[in-house]
């Protein structure tokens, strides 16, 4: 069975518009209460390492939400468990908010199928301005961090009993949940256009 969770990081701005969210995928039987938690102590520990990279256009504090959503149910989909994420009160200065780099994992390849459905990512981000290296390209630190970051998430998920799949490809075309087998983070930025702010101001001139 799949299911989705979405992290919501709300901006400081206080518009939803503004929020950032990340789907994720796993494959599990049935979310009980307990297993609920669980996968959510599984993503805390995830944004919680990955914290100091998360920029200060999103609010610290019991703020980031989590919620789970059964992908056999019926849209408009109701949460089937939700929970928050703790974020530490830091956060470095921001680069624009379109700037995100992206976490990519696969399940296994199969002869007969496609090998884009069984490819995810999501993207990273607000980033700090520390996330920057010397040659322009996403710092070394940050390519590791996010890297063990994703592969840990992948390791909590997977052990927290045998009924779990964990991390997982969603082909939303199959409608199945692929188990992630492997992982990788390119040294190069990627643009999410949506994430972009609206204009507050205009600077004008004439001839």
């Amino acid at each position: 069975m799949a299911h989705t969770v979405l992290i919501t990081l709300p901006s400081t701005s206080g518009l939803p518009i503004d929020d950032v969210v990340n789907t994720w995928a796993i494959g599990y039987g049935e979310i009980t209460e307990a297993r609920g938690d669980a996968i959510a102590d599984a993503f805390a520990t995830f944004y919680g390492t990955m914290s100091n990279w998360i920029a200060n256009t999103v609010s610290r504090g019991e703020f980031t939400s989590l919620k789970i959503y059964d992908t056999t149910n019926p849209e408009p989909r109701l949460p089937i468990y939700q929970n928050v994420i703790v974020l530490e009160p830091h956060g470095g200065n921001p680069l624009p908010r379109e700037v995100a780099l992206c976490t990519s994992f696969r399940a296994e390849y199969v002869s007969g199928s496609s090998n884009a459905r069984r490819r995810g990512r999501v993207y990273f981000g607000p980033l700090t301005d520390d996330a920057i290296g010397d040659t322009g390209r996403p710092s070394e630190l940050l390519l590791t961090a996010l890297s063990n970051a994703t592969e840990t998430l992948t390791n909590d998920l997977a052990a927290i009993d045998d009924a779990v799949v964990g991390l997982s490809v969603y082909s939303r075309v199959n409608e199945l949940a692929y188990p992630v087998i492997a992982g990788w983070v390119d040294n190069e930025f990627d643009t999410q256009r949506r994430r972009g702010l609206r204009a507050t101001s205009r600077n004008t001139w004439s001839v």
